[in-house]
C-alpha cells in the first residue's frame, strides 16, 4: 500500500492510498490556505475509512511542485517525515507527472523499488516573493 500527497494547490488537498498501480481510494479535500491543519486529518480519516494500519504503507509520494510555497512545504515535509519515521521509501513526482496516469505510475514504481530514504524537496516553480521589511 502507498500513500500519496498533494498540496500543490492552494485550493485543495489530495490524499490517497495506491495498490498495485491503481488508486483504491482518493480524497479531494478543499483547504483553501488550511493544509497544514487539514492534512493530517485527512491522512488519518483516510486510513481509518480504508481500514489502513500507518504501518502497512510501505511507500509514500509526493507532488512536489511546481506550487505555492508553503502549500507545498506541508505535504513535503509530512512525506519526509513519514518516509523516514517508518522506514519506507519516498517518491515525488510534479504536477505534470500526476496528471499523466501512465508516466505517473511508471516513475513512481521506479523510484520506490529503491527503498531508500532520499528527502524530497519541493520545487517552486518560480522565485519566492518575499516582502521586505516595513521601514519605521
Amino acid at each position: 500500500m502507498i500513500l500519496f500527497i498533494h498540496t500543490a494547490d492552494v485550493k485543495y488537498i489530495i490524499v490517497g492510498l495506491i495498490r498495485d498501480e491503481n488508486f483504491i481510494a482518493k480524497k479531494r479535500i478543499s483547504s483553501r490556505y488550511k493544509q497544514s491543519e487539514k492534512l493530517l486529518a485527512s491522512i488519518d480519516t483516510l486510513l481509518k475509512e480504508q481500514r489502513i494500519h500507518l504501518k502497512s504503507i510501505k511507500g509514500i509520494v509526493v507532488v512536489n511542485g511546481p506550487g505555492p510555497f508553503t502549500a507545498l512545504r506541508i505535504g513535503v515535509v509530512l512525506a519526509n517525515t513519514f518516509s523516514f519515521a517508518l522506514k519506507i521509501p519516498l517518491a515525488s513526482v510534479s504536477v505534470q507527472e500526476y496528471e499523466d496516469e501512465k508516466k505517473f505510475f511508471t516513475k513512481i514504481s521506479t523510484q520506490l523499488q529503491k527503498k531508500l530514504f532520499k528527502p524530497i524537496e519541493p520545487r517552486y516553480g518560480q522565485d519566492p516573493n518575499i516582502s521586505k521589511p516595513k521601514k519605521k
